[in-house]
């Protein structure tokens, strides 16, 4: 995750059976990169807001990075990105750039515009390529690995799960 100034969020992961609650046996809600660029965004929202009747400060998430710290009543910190790297702090930025060939994480991501020459695998060296979840176990394993899909006479298979953040690895 690059600049969302949010982490995965778990509502009523304690409320099993309840419309809300999600699948706990099988998801797997760890190993994620949360990278934070060190700019600004200029959509964030400052003040009060009233919950059953309390008014409550609304925090005023500027940095990615403050949106990763932030102590969120649906960051289930014990049983989510357990072993997730996060950028927490601005010193966190520079260390834990994902380093990718063409891809600047330090612009506004809300003035972003779509460009075809952004390539978001990242430079050998990158902290995304180390630390992630190496699956052994079957059940992590991409549906249609092996057998495939076919659509239209074309088969098409899902690619191996990866040691490492990220989609795409090194461009090599």
């Amino acid at each position: 995750m690059v600049n969302s100034k949010f982490r995965a969020i778990t509502p009523a992961y304690d409320e099993p059976g309840t419309e809300d609650c999600y699948d706990r046996d099988n998801s797997f809600i760890d190993y994620n990169f949360y990278a934070s660029g060190n700019v600004q965004s200029h959509l964030f929202f400052e003040g009060e807001y009233e919950d059953d009747g309390e008014m409550l400060q609304y925090s005023g998430v500027k940095f990615a990075y403050e949106g990763y710290a932030f102590n969120h009543e649906e960051y289930d910190t014990e049983k989510v990105d357990a072993n997730s790297t996060i950028a927490k702090s601005a010193s966190d930025t520079e260390s834990l750039d994902p380093d990718f060939v063409n891809y600047d994480i330090n612009v506004d991501p809300a003035l972003y515009e779509w460009n075809d020459s952004w390539n978001f695998h990242v430079n050998a060296g990158s902290p995304v390529l180390t630390g992630a979840y190496t699956p052994a176990d079957a059940a992590r394993q991409p549906f249609y690995s092996v057998t495939g899909l076919s659509v239209n006479g074309k088969t098409y298979t899902s690619p191996a799960v990866q040691p490492w953040f990220g989609a795409f690895g090194t461009a090599e």
